[in-house]
């Protein structure tokens, strides 16, 4: 049996691409050939409707078995969360004492994200000799840039270098690994990530779902799901409907975050208000999916995104802009479109395609070819199959 240590910043309840994926492993890969334990920090900044449980153990069960998840509370005052300066070494330290006292039995240290937890598996695999896997969810080009603004320590980019092995989640990033951060070619694996196709599929049941979730039966619905942040641009997919020529459409924006406040006031000021709905944070996505005809992704940064995937199994047409990650999944024309994500006006003009032509035979045939694609190419067992080879090959070393 081979004994895992996962590491990440956050993890379940806290719900994001990063930790959507290190739960997916680690519950996927808890059996009789591998053991898993986490190890994460109790952050105070979750999702709404999401209560953070400030617990130092938990116990998890997957079908198979049950698993560990130890939380280290970052530093705070009368249970206030402190972030930033001097509390962020507090934090990293907690972090690594924990990691050594908690990994002297493991096998295998597996690190998500570039800040705490990466230095840290890193830190500790070079004390107790043990091989450390990193998957990184964002570019390294970010990362280097946010260390240039000083918003991250440079020891982060550094300590890439000295892990066993470095999962990229798309081809860029892969480039990026020797380009940017000088790593050893022989130790980055593309991984690309994945979902479960049999919850994000079609359904025959869309009239049914629309009635469940209160929505209008004869619009046609598009949808974008995600963190309402600025590098996710959902400005721009505003603007664009805002030109489009349809009258039967209405746009469900799904999600929270520090924009949404902003973009409330975009829809009221371009009358939209009826037009364009704010759901929120939903657990349920697969059924909006289910009941939509288009989705679009407008972010300006991603590194390979779950919500796009989920979009394509789900059988919709999909607008996505042409950045690193997307255009690995979309073959513009082919299984989706892609546009450049400053152009307000192609997104409009591809939103005119769609919303005239989204039950035609080539809109279906779309729909079609992009959920084969991801389930012949990025499902939920590819992914978990590729990390178990990647868990055997380092714990030979």
């Amino acid at each position: 049996m081979i004994r895992i240590m996962t590491v990440v910043g956050n993890y379940y309840p806290f719900i994001g691409g990063a930790e959507n994926i290190a739960r997916y492993i680690v519950e996927q890969t808890n059996d009789a050939d591998f053991k898993n334990d986490v190890l994460t920090i109790a952050s105070g900044c979750v999702f709404p409707l999401i209560n953070s449980p400030h617990k130092s153990l938990e116990i998890m069960h997957t079908p198979t078995t049950a698993y560990s998840i130890h939380r280290v509370k970052p530093f705070s005052w009368f249970g206030k969360m402190k972030e930033g300066g001097y509390f962020r070494y507090y934090t990293f330290a907690s972090l690594l004492i924990n990691l050594i006292r908690h990994s002297r039995n493991c096998d295998v240290i597996h690190a998500h994200t570039y800040q705490g937890p990466a230095s840290a598996a890193v830190i500790v695999g070079k004390i107790l000799n043990k091989p450390v896997i990193i998957t990184g969810h964002n570019r390294i080009s970010r990362l280097r840039d946010e260390i240039a603004e000083g918003v991250m320590p440079s020891y982060l980019l550094k300590a890439l270098k000295h892990c066993t092995r470095y999962v990229a989640i798309s081809r860029e990033i892969a480039r990026e690994c020797e380009s940017i951060a000088g790593m050893d070619a022989n130790k980055v694996c593309l991984v690309y990530n994945g979902i479960d196709t049999t919850i994000f599929s079609p359904t025959n049941a869309k009239a049914r779902l629309r009635v469940q979730l209160d929505l209008p039966a004869d619009h046609v619905i598009v949808t974008c799901h995600g963190r309402l942040e600025k590098h996710k641009n959902q400005e721009t997919l505003i603007n664009a409907f805002a030109r489009s020529a349809s009258k039967n459409a209405l746009l469900l924006i799904l999600g929270e975050g520090c924009e949404r406040e902003r973009l409330e006031r975009l829809v009221a000021d371009l009358g939209l208000t009826d037009k364009i709905r704010f759901l929120g944070f939903r657990k349920n996505t697969e059924l909006y999916l289910q009941a939509s005809d288009i989705y679009c992704l407008p972010s300006r940064l991603e590194g390979f995104s779950l919500a796009l995937l989920e979009a394509m199994a789900s059988g919709l047409v999909c607008i996505a802009t042409d950045i690193e990650g997307n255009n690995d999944a979309i073959k513009n024309g082919e299984n989706g479109f892609l546009f450049n994500p400053d152009d307000t006006e192609e997104l409009a003009n591809l939103l005119d395609k769609t919303l005239v032509g989204y039950n035609h035979q080539w809109a279906m045939e779309m729909g079609q070819r992009a959920r084969e694609d991801v389930v012949k190419h990025f499902s939920l067992q590819h992914m978990v199959d590729a990390y178990r080879d990647i868990f055997r090959a380092v714990s030979k070393r």
